[in-house]
């Protein structure tokens, strides 16, 4: 029989996560970039899946500042998509929102994804809104500024500084990771 796993994942699973990331979404990999941020998240929580003692899957639930939490990063590899590992990912999911009294989860996926669409509606999950992607080319001038570097912002006083700044400019709308959130 097989033994499904949830657990947090852990720095010594850094190099087998990125290869599971590799193998289930190989034209969308960022786990190496953002691995350290996920991995020591105060709140929410990084997870992993083992099949068998191996791992094979990945989840990410990220508490936000609204006291809702945003679903990311849900990563099985082939060979072990159709057991149950998404919706393990998922029952932890809800587990984690209840001790963290998160009544709100949000995830993106694309149209044409009906796997994870299915999956996330099996959940309770329901589409609220479809976007068309667009893209734009980046003025030369701005592509080559020097930015500043990132920096974890945890006062709410100074996101919200942040954030409310450009409301007008963003048409009361701020976008983080492919979901449209609406000031106000």
């Amino acid at each position: 029989m097989t033994q499904i796993t949830i657990r947090r994942a852990l720095d010594a699973d850094r190099e087998a996560l990125f290869t599971v990331e590799a193998k289930s979404t190989p034209n969308l990999r960022y786990l190496p970039q953002v691995y350290d941020l996920f991995l020591h998240d105060p709140r929410g929580a990084f997870l992993a899946a083992e099949v068998d003692g191996d791992l094979a899957g990945c989840a990410k639930l990220t508490a936000l500042p609204d006291g809702s939490a945003w679903l990311e990063t849900l990563r099985v590899i082939p060979e072990r998509q159709g057991l149950g590992v998404g919706k393990r990912l998922y029952e932890a999911f809800f587990e984690v929102a209840a001790e963290q009294r998160i009544s709100t989860m949000r995830m993106y996926t694309g149209l044409s994804n009906v796997v994870s669409k299915g999956l996330a509606e099996r959940y309770g999950f329901a589409l609220e809104e479809t976007f068309l992607g667009y893209s734009l080319p980046v003025d030369e001038t701005l592509a080559v500024q020097e930015m500043p570097a990132w920096q974890l912002v945890t006062a709410p006083a100074r996101a919200a500084d942040l954030v409310l700044t450009g409301q007008a400019a963003w048409h009361n709308f701020l976008v983080m990771n492919r979901t449209f959130y609406r000031l106000s």
